[in-house]
């Protein structure tokens, strides 16, 4: 036990000699720096970022909904066989062409004259009977006078010979009565009788000539009517072929120097497209038939027409038939001339029973 102890005092002492030596300076760690904030990002773009979250969001949203309809959720089943979808498209058959006028006239005088005036510009309407331009009426009027000359001259010498009938005949009848007395010759009434014969026969002649002097003023009349230019029928002044000035006749002279037409008028109200058609679906189309019309100038809007007619003629070079097609509603658009793209509704009419693509009735 003496020995243990002396172990332990043996101990104490080494430890009190033990001394911790101070830590010199240059062997101190450098304390460490404060650790720097993180920068925060500019305060604009906190909302920028929640902007562009929200503008995905509704996209992927918005995509969702046009790729499943819109309405029920996407179900993970199995899927059925497709059944067959009927058929709703009407077949057609395309064709170009052009907007042409049935009723179209170049107007011109009936009689050779010089044009004095030209009441009318392209795009004027015009109505039936309007007058678009004036002859100059000088022979005219002059022929006019003569004819009437002619049937007052005629109704004249009728007065004269009427008045000799009269007398004639009063003479005839104291005669007659001479005669049954026994106071006149018979040859004296005879001739007295032939007398009223040929004042009649005279009158008859002169009421049959102031009869044809009056056709001649008719005439008359008529041509220097035609000295003014009408127009045939309601309509639009599409061109003016000629001047004030510049002669017109219905026969065209041979130096070129005399105009055979003044204007030409177009009855809108007859416009129609004529479309050449391949003579391969000529057994398809019959008259009546749906057509839609596309023209170039208007290619965003959809015009309705109808087939009115086959032209029975094709042509041998194009391999084509014409096919005349009625506007219904052009709505003022279409011009003579304009090119046209149609499409002949060939397939079943609207509200016509479906049918599926196997043929079956939907």
């Amino acid at each position: 036990m003496e020995g243990v102890a002396i172990d332990q005092r043996d101990k104490i002492a080494r430890l009190s000699e033990l001394r911790f030596d101070r830590i010199k300076p240059e062997m101190r760690a450098e304390p460490r720096a404060p650790a720097r904030p993180r920068s925060s990002p500019p305060r604009w773009r906190t909302p920028m970022i929640w902007l562009v979250l929200l503008v995905i969001a509704g996209g992927v949203f918005a995509l969702g909904l046009w790729l499943g309809g819109g309405s029920e959720p996407v179900k993970t089943a199995e899927a059925a066989p497709a059944a067959a979808l009927p058929v709703a498209v009407q077949e057609s058959i395309s064709a170009s062409g052009y907007v042409v006028a049935r009723r179209e006239a170049t107007l011109a005088a009936q009689v050779t004259g010089q044009i004095t005036a030209i009441v009318v510009e392209e795009g004027d309407t015009v109505r039936t009977g309007q007058i678009v331009a004036r002859l100059n009426p000088s022979t005219a009027r002059a022929g006019l006078a003569n004819a009437q000359a002619g049937v007052d001259a005629r109704s004249a010498a009728i007065t004269m010979l009427s008045e000799q009938r009269d007398q004639a005949v009063r003479v005839q009848g104291n005669l007659q009565q001479l005669a049954e007395r026994g106071f006149a010759r018979r040859a004296d009434l005879e001739e007295s009788e032939a007398r009223v014969a040929v004042l009649s026969a005279q009158m008859r002649q002169a009421q049959s000539e102031r009869a044809a002097s009056r056709a001649l003023v008719q005439a008359a009349a008529a041509t220097m009517d035609n000295h003014a230019i009408r127009a045939p029928f309601d309509g639009v002044v599409v061109s003016v072929n000629a001047q004030p000035g510049e002669m017109i006749s219905p026969i065209s002279a041979g130096g070129g120097f005399t105009r055979t037409g003044i204007c030409t008028i177009v009855d809108m109200s007859s416009l129609e497209v004529e479309a050449d058609v391949n003579e391969s679906y000529m057994a398809q189309i019959v008259r009546g038939q749906a057509v839609k019309i596309v023209l170039d100038a208007y290619s965003n809007r959809d015009l309705r027409g109808e087939v009115l007619a086959i032209v029975p003629s094709a042509d041998r070079a194009r391999a084509t038939f014409r096919v005349r097609i009625r506007l219904l509603d052009h709505g003022g658009i279409a011009l003579p001339n304009m090119a046209a793209k149609v499409r002949i509704l060939t397939g079943p009419p609207a509200g016509a029973p479906r049918t599926n693509r196997t043929g079956e009735r939907v």
